[in-house]
């Protein structure tokens, strides 16, 4: 565990007020009013075994049920991936807190059944309660909570490309969910999936827990020159490249001077080569690949060895819990001060040197991730000692 981690306390918070964000945590519970618990992920290590099921209107949703199986799969993987590059809360009677980490079953769907994936299908509590399904994309909804073992139950719903429930909005995509064999639909699951393991909306617009993710996935922007453009996925991993760009006269002046392009290169791309035991502290290497156009194979121009600068903390989620819960020791946390914290996530900024192909060394460059974002952020150091913001 890291320092940052190891500097951080346990407090327990029983009593905040109630409330609930986008997408996420929504129902009612038996008294009409809101779980004050309510972005607690649904399910810690106390539970190993998580079922779900699914319910799809194969006729009208838009994607088959055997595509729609791989990407629940995928997507469950990819947050298992996630939270194991985490710092989670560790106590001495329960351990380490483990989330995305269970053993995940599909069921036939019943009232038991902890996760009910729907496609295009409601009940008639449900069409009352979203009240107007017709413009809502996709959303995740608990509907039981226990307070004693923290474990909730709930449903995930996708509109449908077609029948009267379908989705329906100004520059709507049609036929979603079965582009790219159902890769929309991945990201619209690993979003929604999100919220069931704590994570609330945030974020900038486009990016995979921000307010609005899934109607952007749906919008005929995502299609550029007749293909599907959607940015890689990644959240408590740091980004490993960025799409290909191809800047302007000005931008690629500067470009063609700092990372060392050719002559007749315009079009770059930035990959990042982590340590995957740590990605946050250990040196990552930083490439620069170009090529005259877009669509041309893009050849190595320049290298550099990244270490970590500074960091700091981004955000801090915090895991509330009701006085009947029975999964952590009380008296731990009464040890520890006040609170439980969560989910830290942290931005750093990475320094090192430009290595070219022939050897020569050439200015600094400073890089700034952001975990939760697959946005970064590159200056560079001109030899008068000049800041340059060169991405």
């Amino acid at each position: 565990m890291t320092k940052f981690a190891l500097n951080f306390t346990f407090l327990l918070f029983t009593s905040l007020s109630a409330f609930a964000e986008g997408s996420a945590n929504v129902w009612t519970n038996a008294t009409g009013s809101l779980q004050a618990d309510a972005h607690n992920p649904w399910f810690f290590n106390n539970t190993r075994e998580v079922s779900y099921c699914i319910d799809i209107d194969e006729q009208n949703f838009g994607a088959s049920s055997p595509v729609v199986r791989e990407q629940i799969s995928r997507a469950l993987q990819f947050w298992n991936t996630e939270f194991s590059k985490v710092s989670l809360p560790s106590l001495p009677t329960f351990g380490g807190v483990q989330i995305a980490s269970q053993n995940f079953q599909e069921v036939a769907c019943s009232e038991t059944t902890d996760l009910r994936f729907q496609f295009g299908t409601l009940d008639e509590k449900q069409l009352a309660f979203l009240v107007k399904p017709q413009d809502i994309s996709a959303i995740t909804v608990r509907t039981e909570y226990s307070a004693k073992d923290l474990r909730g139950k709930g449903f995930l719903y996708f509109s449908p490309a077609h029948g009267p429930l379908a989705y329906k909005a100004d520059g709507y995509l049609q036929n979603t969910w079965s582009r790219e064999n159902g890769e929309i639909l991945y990201h619209a699951l690993v979003h929604e999936l999100g919220h069931v393991f704590g994570l609330s909306h945030m974020g900038s617009y486009g990016e995979l827990m921000s307010e609005g993710y899934v109607e952007s996935l749906l919008n005929q922007s995502v299609m550029m020159d007749g293909k599907l453009r959607l940015r890689g996925l990644n959240f408590f991993t740091l980004v490993k490249s960025s799409p290909t760009i191809c800047p302007d006269a000005v931008l690629l002046k500067e470009w063609r001077q700092y990372f060392g392009l050719g002559a007749t290169d315009k079009c770059v791309q930035f990959r990042f080569i982590h340590d995957q035991a740590n990605e946050l502290f250990a040196p990552t290497q930083m490439e620069v690949w170009a090529s005259s156009h877009i669509a041309q194979v893009k050849q190595r121009v320049s290298v550099a060895e990244l270490t970590v600068n500074r960091f700091n903390p981004i955000y801090l989620n915090l895991i509330q819990l009701p006085n009947e819960q029975e999964v952590f020791v009380k008296q731990e946390l009464q040890e520890a001060g006040l609170g439980v914290f969560g989910v830290p996530m942290m931005g750093l900024t990475k320094r090192g040197n430009f290595l070219f192909e022939d050897g020569r060394v050439k200015r600094h460059v400073n890089v700034r991730f952001d975990q939760g974002s697959s946005a970064f952020y590159i200056d560079g150091v001109s030899p008068e000692g000049e800041i340059i913001t060169l991405l």
